[in-house]
């Protein structure tokens, strides 16, 4: 579920910024401080917490192992 949602939040930040990139052209200045956010904002997702998509990846193709080889009792 956090991949996919990382995933999901991914594509739409950058559809968001693809559509601020074009925003940012022949706007008034309080429509371009807007837009220039939107592309600062979608900038720190992609660079901060797009990455943790590979923990989770990882950690999915581990598989469940280490886990299952736990006695009940140690819950």
């Amino acid at each position: 579920m956090d991949l996919f949602g990382l995933v999901a939040f991914g594509y739409m930040w950058c559809r968001m910024a693809e559509a601020a990139q074009r925003g940012v052209t022949g706007v008034d200045q309080g429509k371009f401080d807007f837009y220039r956010a939107k592309l600062t904002t979608a900038r720190f997702f992609v660079q901060r917490l797009l990455p943790q998509t590979v923990t989770h990846l990882e950690r999915i193709k581990s598989g469940p192992k280490s886990l299952m080889e736990l006695a009940a009792e140690a819950f």
